[in-house]
């Protein structure tokens, strides 16, 4: 009788344990609701099956830049790149005021206007973009003007946005700030606060982001959000505002096939995307806080030290740095990009698999569902293609180079051991132990 009641209790057991494999197996990777028109997509877990995460290599396949030789191979600050359909590479160099362009190979072809204020020339070139047809277009902060050229490099129009106008749709204290162009001839404006009373404590100035339509006949509002989160330091002749420790910020991306604008304010693992028509959608993602490290908090004030210098002597600083609060957790993401066909790349941090140094992106399609995690190189990325990733690296002696990398889509099919070997990118049954 004993023996019965054991074996009919392993059998019940047995079904439970079961039922319980079996509910886990059917609990959805992807949970989709409405709030007012906004479409929520909270992500559990992974789409890639085995063998179809993406790949990038270690090594790149093209570099730009050296340490020593002709001008156009030096860079002093790299702000953007684009890639044409032919591979030719257009280049913003900020920090010289000079646009270049560069052939697969990344022998130098010719630079595009000049340092200046007149037709063709640059004070400040912050964005390029490669439009159908390999047109190019690039957009100065400082004159608010964008260039465009045909796919060769010649001039064919230049455009000037009126700042002074545009203020005028702005409500105070914000006022129009950075430009990004856009396939259209739009521009997007990313709003910024002006001086007030200095604030104490940790805090966000207001920003926002507007689109303009060149002529400035339609200036729709996208969205408003925090700027850069700050901390009030108090100097001994008033409030002195530096970068919070860990500072959350918001990062815009826009691209795609179908244009869609992302904006990320780094408070909660999730980002807004505005697409065609007004549609909205907020991509969510589950995720284990990150916690602070020392050696954070030590690149925080060695960093702070040097902004005031000029404004206050180290023996004035420091004390006030350790009166700051230590932030409670790591922000759950950095920066944010859309690849050619509109897949969402959210930066989530240095990871725990594959090299020293390589950081997690996790990657959404267009609509919000997370196909998995690519691991990149330590590269400031610019523009990510169907099929390359181009970024910017800083070697030890912080000089700059362009790197453009493979972006590989394995077949259907490829073993997932070769698969994370090369790359070690995480897939469904791996995301829960990622730092997102």
């Amino acid at each position: 009788m004993v023996l019965l009641c054991r074996s009919l209790f392993l059998l019940l057991l047995a079904g439970i344990l079961a039922a319980c494999g079996s509910a886990a197996e059917s609990a959805p990777r992807v949970e989709i609701s409405d709030s007012a028109g906004v479409r929520i997509v909270m992500n559990r877990s992974a789409r890639w099956a085995e063998g179809e995460a993406w790949r990038v290599p270690g090594e790149p396949e093209l570099v730009i830049g050296a340490l020593a030789g002709p001008p156009e191979e030096q860079f002093v600050e790299i702000a953007a790149a684009a890639r044409q359909s032919d591979g030719d590479i257009v280049l913003a160099d900020r920090g010289a005021a000079a646009v270049r362009l560069y052939n697969r190979e990344g022998l130098f072809l010719r630079t595009l206007g000049g340092q200046g204020s007149g037709p063709g020339e640059y004070r400040d070139p912050a964005s390029v973009l490669v439009t159908v047809g390999d047109s190019i277009t690039v957009w100065d902060d400082q004159l608010y003007r964008s260039t465009r050229y045909d796919p060769s490099g010649n001039r064919v129009a230049i455009h000037t946005l009126d700042r002074a106008t545009l203020a005028k749709a702005v409500e105070p204290p914000l006022y129009p700030g950075p430009g990004m162009p856009l396939p259209n001839g739009d521009v997007l404006v990313r709003l910024v606060e002006k001086a007030k009373d200095q604030l104490s404590g940790v805090f966000r100035a207001s920003s926002g982001l507007l689109r303009a339509e060149k002529a400035l006949r339609h200036v729709d509002t996208v969205v408003f959000f925090g700027d850069v989160e700050q901390v009030g330091l108090e100097a001994p002749f008033g409030s002195v505002p530096v970068r919070a420790p860990l500072a959350r910020n918001t990062s815009i991306a826009h691209g795609g096939d179908s244009l869609r604008i992302c904006v990320g304010t780094q408070r909660q693992p999730q980002v807004q995307c505005f697409g065609p028509g007004g549609s909205s959608m907020l991509v969510r993602w589950s995720g284990e806080p990150r916690p602070v490290r020392e050696e954070d908090m030590t690149r925080w004030r060695e960093e702070t030290l040097e902004a005031l210098g000029d404004k206050l002597a180290e023996d004035q600083v420091r004390p006030l740095l350790r009166k700051v609060p230590r932030p409670t957790q790591r922000p759950p993401y950095s920066d944010i990009h859309l690849d050619e066909p509109g897949n969402l790349w959210v930066r989530l941090g240095p990871t725990r698999k594959g090299p020293p140094s390589w950081i997690d992106h996790g990657v959404f399609d267009s609509q919000g569902a997370l196909l998995g995690t690519v691991l990149l190189p330590p590269i400031r990325v610019l523009e990510i293609g169907r099929d390359y990733v181009l970024g910017v690296h800083e070697d030890e002696l912080e000089v700059e180079y362009l790197h453009l990398y493979p972006l590989v889509k394995p077949e259907e099919g490829e073993g997932q051991a070769e698969a994370s070997a090369r790359n070690g990118t995480t897939t469904e049954e791996q995301l829960p132990s990622v730092a997102f």
